[in-house]
């Protein structure tokens, strides 16, 4: 490999790094601490309910401890009602209805929470306005939720798809220019070899 092509190679090998360590790896240890929180809270109110079931007010301050926000709060809980159904040993109606009320509470406090702040201000004044008439409009909010959840999911996967694409083509242009300069070197000098043999000026 001449000079050139190490350079090359060496300012391939920079990008990848930096792209890897400023975007790539930002996204992956933000993802992996939230889900860390969110598992310790978990296993925290499940330990409480073990004890004793806690009250509302007091999940909340095992959440906050955490740092989670309500949308968090309650995929945790979500998890945790979806393990309890799923499981024939630690399957009970009271934990499944404790479960249930848990999260029925958390969308009446906040019931827009996880939807675009441009679109809650109106949400409000339409929950404030129809709620007056008796309107129920928790079903509508709870679809707008689960579409601003299912975009946000996409856009993870899409992001991570681009990042995985860009280092593939970054690695493979890489490996592509390197290849190209090894054969071009590997080509040229036996033909240069030749014709310096081959020159009678040489050889004189």
């Amino acid at each position: 490999m001449d000079r050139l092509g190490i350079y090359i190679y060496l300012g391939v090998l920079f990008l990848v790094a930096c792209y890897v360590l400023f975007y790539v790896l930002p996204i992956f240890i933000n993802e992996l601490d939230k889900r860390l929180r969110r598992k310790s809270f978990a296993s925290s109110l499940t330990d409480a309910y073990e004890a004793n079931p806690p009250e509302f007010k007091h999940v909340e301050i095992l959440a906050k401890a955490e740092r989670l926000s309500k949308n968090c709060q309650k995929e945790a809980i979500e998890t945790l009602l979806r393990r309890n159904l799923k499981s024939k040993e630690s399957y009970s109606k009271e934990k499944i209805e404790y479960f249930d009320d848990l999260i029925k509470k958390i969308e009446l406090k906040e019931p827009f929470e996880g939807i675009a702040d441009n679109l809650k201000i109106h949400l409000e004044h339409l929950d404030r306005t129809l709620g007056r008439s008796g309107y129920d409009f928790r079903p509508f909010t709870s679809e707008l939720r689960d579409l601003a959840a299912n975009k946000i999911k996409a856009r993870k996967m899409n992001n991570y798809i681009a990042a995985i694409s860009l280092l593939v083509g970054i690695v493979g242009t890489g490996l592509g220019v390197v290849g190209y300069f090894n054969g071009d070197s590997a080509v040229i000098k036996p033909v240069i070899e030749e014709k310096i043999s081959n020159d009678p000026i040489k050889q004189d």
